[in-house]
């Protein structure tokens, strides 16, 4: 198998779930793959059948980060793409586009009706973002990242940036396909007010956990280099 798709859903968004997987059916162009969706979902229990995606279920909502966590042990995969419920695939995806390095980083796009931020109204590709859904895992680098942690990991938000620095710790090797394969779609399922309750609510102990019992190293390095990283690349590609 060379490539997994894990997809969670919970109660605010599993409507969106039959979406993603038509997108993803329609864009990737070989067979060897399969989606495994991890139902998170607490109130919402009605059965879910799509033909060739496999549900899997704790039973209870595990959150982002361990629900991809979780996911990660029913797949097959040579590489691992993390898509979130709510967003799309518009790009096609090839056999080719897989090398024999610990990751792949593609670009994405905001959806059109998104205002987040003025750069974005151009379609900025990201280059280096710690986003999980635009960027391909191997397996190898994953058992690697995930096999640092020896209990839960438990966040509201940023939980693509725990996972991306774990795995950068390793010096991961990687490669680019320099087009959109993916839309993020910035709606109401992840609105600035439904994080600041889940950070309300959770706290931000695991935070604490990775960064300074795990990696011994301040949170703010990573994310400061990303966004230099980008800012270059962005004068590169716009020429301005």
């Amino acid at each position: 198998m060379l490539l997994s798709i894990v997809i969670l859903f919970c109660d605010n968004d599993y409507q969106f779930l039959n979406r993603a997987v038509s997108s993803i059916k329609e864009h990737i162009k070989f067979d060897d793959y399969e989606i495994i969706a991890v139902d998170n979902r607490e109130k919402e229990k009605s059965p879910i059948n799509i033909e060739n995606v496999k549900i899997v279920s704790a039973g209870n909502n595990l959150g982002m980060f361990e629900g991809r966590r979780f996911g990660f042990k029913y797949t097959q995969g040579k590489f691992v793409w993390n898509f979130d419920v709510d967003d799309l695939a518009i790009g096609d995806l090839y056999l080719e586009d897989f090398k024999d390095v610990d990751f792949i980083q593609t670009y994405y796009l905001y959806n059109p009706e998104s205002n987040r931020k003025a750069l974005l109204d151009k379609h900025l590709p990201s280059a280096y973002g710690a986003n999980v859904w635009s960027r391909y895992y191997s397996r190898n680098i994953l058992e690697k990242a995930y096999g640092l942690l020896n209990k839960p990991v438990i966040v509201p938000i940023f939980e693509d940036r725990l996972l991306f620095d774990l795995v950068n710790s390793f010096k991961p090797t990687y490669d680019y396909i320099e087009r959109p394969i993916y839309q993020y779609n910035y709606s109401n399922v992840t609105n600035p007010e439904e994080i600041e309750r889940r950070t309300k609510e959770m706290g931000t102990d695991s935070y604490d956990y990775v960064y300074i019992e795990v990696l011994k190293k301040p949170w703010w390095a990573s994310l400061l280099k990303e966004k230099l990283t980008n800012l270059i690349r962005y004068k590169k590609y716009y020429g301005s």
